[in-house]
């Protein structure tokens, strides 16, 4: 569980270097603006604190999921539309994936309940990934808006209304002209064109209404003052308009209603190149913030219930209980600086998958004399711990204090300290590389201590690597890293005064 609690701690950078599949799934599910009720990428940015006018720059480019507009339609057109109907529909065709996700979700006695007051249990946004994303022989969204029982569609030509998500908002497009052109508009007046027999949108007028007030006081409001740049009440106007329906008007008829010329209007859905906005969200949160830690964005995620996010990470991460590696995590971080295991942890003899152990108990006096201050780390796996003492030898002789456990080991509390102190000192942290080093438990917790310290990180690879940088956790740990490869596992002269040469472009010889 603890070596969780350090993938935890990564740089979520590294991540998104090394797991380019894993971001794109994030930034697909958070681009989607589904309902209200599925916080988006607009909230992510909120819970990582990125700057109101950045999220402004980016609103344009959330996606418009076409099942979730059909969705949308089916609350007016189809209000009595039952899960056990959509289970029907799903399986007639030939979705069984979803029709079991929503057997997940609904028991068997919550077949009867009608769809709109249920929704927010609904798992659109699975059900949007999945059908949105299908062409050809599979069924997508336009075989679900079409089949009979749905019928918001008839054929291929009505279908195409949900589809071509918007890369702009077009109606939020028409409000800011309306501010600038007809300040003085009243939400009486555009009541009233909703309303009309060419807009026919009663249901967008609706929102209009202010319950707590005289209708004559709310119709006499200025609509500049009400629907507001960014507000929930104009994204629930442009999810409406911004959509066509079959009989109705749009975004267009209200714009020409309030005889604005159509090569004005026009301009309002001109397209821009897609981007996604988590994608930039993400950028901009690397780049401001380039410490910030896999554990902090999956707190971000958690913040706004996106547990279908999460769950893409901990798949990438290999965590069966991610929860649970959080807490540990937390709990660790109250009680002590760094994330150390339990007391009972002990070196293993010659051979076993035990920690590298270059520790030494705080406060003795190293081999040239300095107290406390070891300029090299070095973690090693228990097999290669000849070639290291030699290695030790060697830079010692050249003034270097290094720290290397051979046959000390305190006891767990002390241990804590021990590893603090020496890693945290350190000016660099040499990584004796071999395959069973990577599958150390300890030896990964201390190149992870070690980069979230900042240290210099200079992999030596005593054994062959078929790829660069290794799988696992310490991909993340070293994936911009220069390695020293040792063939055969040698120190020769040439290769140890390479790495004294990478050694000495961060620290002097104490003895100079």
């Amino acid at each position: 569980m603890y070596i969780f609690s350090f993938l935890l701690e990564s740089l979520f950078s590294a991540f998104m270097k090394l797991r380019p599949e894993a971001v794109e799934k994030i930034t697909v599910r958070l681009d989607m603006e589904i309902t209200r009720a599925v916080k988006n990428w607009r909230h992510f940015a909120r819970e990582l604190k990125v700057a109101p006018e950045v999220i402004e720059s980016l609103k344009w480019y959330g996606t418009f999921s076409p099942t979730a507009n059909v969705f949308d339609n089916l609350e007016f057109t189809k209000p009595d539309l039952t899960i056990s109907t959509l289970k029907e529909v799903f399986t007639n065709i030939g979705r069984n994936d979803l029709k079991q996700l929503l057997d997940r979700v609904f028991k068997a006695e919550d077949d009867g309940e009608k769809v709109t007051t249920v929704l927010d249990k609904v798992p659109l946004t699975d059900i949007a990934l999945g059908l949105d994303r299908f062409k050809g022989p599979t069924a997508n969204w336009e075989d679900f808006a079409m089949h009979k029982m749905i019928g918001v569609a008839k054929n291929r030509g009505e279908v195409h209304q949900f589809g071509s998500p918007q890369l702009e908002d077009p109606t939020a497009q028409l409000f800011q002209y309306l501010e600038t052109k007809r300040s003085r508009l009243t939400l009486g007046e555009l009541y009233d064109v909703l309303s009309s027999d060419s807009v026919k949108r009663p249901r967008t007028a609706k929102r209009l209404i202010d319950p707590n007030v005289e209708e004559s006081s709310w119709r006499s409001r200025f609509v500049k003052t009400v629907i507001a740049p960014e507000s929930d009440l104009l994204r629930e106007i442009s999810r409406d308009l911004n959509r066509k329906v079959p009989g109705t008007g749009d975004w267009k008829t209200v714009a020409s209603k309030f005889e604005i010329r159509y090569k004005d209007y026009i301009q309002f859905e001109n397209r821009k190149e897609k981007r996604s906005p988590t994608r930039e969200v993400l950028d901009k949160v690397v780049s401001d913030r380039p410490q910030i830690a896999i554990l902090e964005i999956v707190q971000a995620l958690g913040n706004i219930e996106r547990q279908d996010v999460i769950e893409v990470i901990k798949e990438e991460l290999g965590v069966e209980d991610l929860t649970q590696a959080m807490r540990n995590l937390i709990r660790d971080k109250e009680d002590a600086a760094v994330i150390l295991p339990d007391s009972s942890v002990s070196p293993g003899p010659s051979g076993s998958d035990e920690p590298s152990g270059s520790i030494a108990p705080v406060g003795p006096t190293w081999s040239n004399g300095q107290e406390n201050q070891p300029q090299v780390f070095l973690s090693y796996q228990w097999d290669i711990q000849a070639k290291v003492i030699e290695l030790k030898r060697k830079l010692e002789l050249n003034g270097l204090t290094c720290w290397m456990d051979r046959d000390r080991m305190g006891p767990g509390d002390e241990l804590k300290g021990e590893i603090e102190h020496g890693i945290s000192h350190c000016k660099v942290f040499i990584s004796c590389m071999t395959k069973k080093y990577c599958t150390s438990e300890m030896c990964q917790r201390e190149a992870n201590l070690a980069c979230n310290r900042k240290k210099h990180i200079i992999p030596m690879l005593f054994e062959k690597f078929d790829s660069w940088p290794p799988q696992g956790s310490l991909g993340m740990v070293f994936p911009d890293t220069l390695y020293l490869r040792l063939p055969g596992g040698i120190l020769t002269n040439e290769k140890f005064e390479e790495l004294l040469k990478k050694i000495m472009e961060f620290v002097p010889p104490q003895n100079e």
